[in-house]
């Protein structure tokens, strides 16, 4: 007899080795999978029983009750001598000025009842022209922040100071204590660069009364912009550009829209020329990472970081060396001492090819520049 057509068991399938093995906890979970309702399960047994939902019930609606209670009245209080520029329910205007960093400009604070609400670039300012920053904007959230300086407070400290307990004081209490701590022993002051006057006059009355020096430190410096311009033209400082008369700007690694010296003042002059049709200016930028200056480009070119100087170096041999187009051209010896041997033994762009600038980009950006008259802005250095 052929036994090959005969049926054979169907074949079963496990999810889990706890399955295959029938382990007791296994069936326990498996016959608690499919129950129609939390309330069949038995009481001393796991799952929910008649007595527990009886339980959520009763607290459920003890909870409903509490939250029906009415709350305390809140009084609101009129002004006793309301000021006369005050109308209640209309707006309230203030000028005032605002800095972050070396960039400072006016602004116009909008008020409601004496409260700001909303913090506006000063159209009158000769800064920014009604420009602002995004710092700018969201300042306003500073005076409504919960964890804002309300007073002077002294740390409850034990012997190993891993408490972090404070207590309010009094000013005078302060004033006094730090006082006492100055007197004893030497002083210095650790600050960033103070663009405020009065706070430098303050500064300097500190020190006089102390004899403290004073140390300046800037995470993000300007260095290389100083040094550049001493070296250039025999000052240190940080010089005020105008690209409101520039109609053609390279920009190497450098965001001066959002990041760099003043970029509310740098973004309203590069608008203002950027509106005078057909004189439009233009702006190239090779960049590593995507910026609000790139995003803004006529050309934007991306390189390496470590590609910056080689860009640079290979745009001034093209433009002095090939075209001869600079002070410099007629005499190459002069031109090799000032730019190529002070930055290295690098053969003017042989190291450099952008990724979508092409074989002919470097002929095509230089003599965009000489028809232009155009700048060099390169990170924290200006190179021409």
């Amino acid at each position: 007899m052929d036994k090959s057509n005969e049926s054979t068991p169907t074949s079963k399938y496990w999810m889990s080795l706890e399955q295959w093995r029938q382990d007791p906890e296994f069936k326990e979970l498996a016959e608690k999978e499919f129950l129609s309702s939390h309330l069949q399960s038995e009481d001393g047994k796991d799952g929910w029983a008649r007595r527990e939902f009886l339980k959520l019930m009763g607290a459920s609606l003890a909870l409903t009750t509490f939250g029906c209670v009415r709350r305390p009245v809140q009084k609101i209080i009129p002004y006793v001598k309301k000021p006369g520029e005050l109308i209640h329910g209309l707006p309230n205007y203030y000028a005032s000025s605002w800095n972050d960093g070396l960039e400072a400009f006016g602004i116009v604070v909008t008020t409601r009842d004496g409260r700001p609400i909303k913090i506006e670039g000063n159209p009158d300012h000769p800064a920014n022209r009604g420009g602002m920053s995004a710092r700018a904007h969201a300042m306003i959230l500073k005076l409504y922040d919960p964890d804002r300086f309300t007073g002077p407070k002294r740390n409850l400290q034990n012997e190993t100071r891993s408490n972090r307990e404070t207590v309010g004081v009094k000013w005078e209490d302060l004033d006094t204590a730090v006082v006492e701590q100055l007197q004893k022993g030497k002083v210095a002051l650790l600050t960033s660069t103070v663009m405020s006057p009065t706070t430098q006059a303050l500064m300097d009355e500190f020190s006089g009364a102390f004899g403290a020096k004073v140390y300046r430190y800037d995470d993000v410096g300007y260095d290389a912009v100083t040094e550049a311009q001493k070296a250039s033209y025999g000052q240190s400082a940080l010089p005020l550009y105008h690209l409101d008369r520039a109609k053609y700007i390279v920009s190497v690694n450098n965001d001066f829209m959002g990041t760099w010296l003043t970029p509310t003042s740098l973004q309203q002059q590069f608008m203002q020329q950027r509106r005078k049709l057909p004189e439009s200016n233009k702006l190239v930028v090779f960049e590593s990472l995507l910026t609000l200056t790139g995003s803004n480009a006529d050309q934007r070119f991306r390189i390496r970081p470590s590609q910056s100087l080689d860009l640079i170096m290979a745009l001034l041999h093209e433009i002095v060396v090939i075209r001869k187009v600079s002070r410099y051209a007629s005499d190459q010896e002069v031109f090799a001492r000032h730019f190529v041997f002070r930055f290295g033994p690098r053969v003017p762009g042989a190291r450099f090819s952008p990724d979508c600038g092409g074989g002919g980009s470097f002929d095509r950006q230089s003599r965009s520049i000489l028809d232009f008259g155009g700048w060099f802005v390169g990170g924290y250095r200006e190179v021409g």
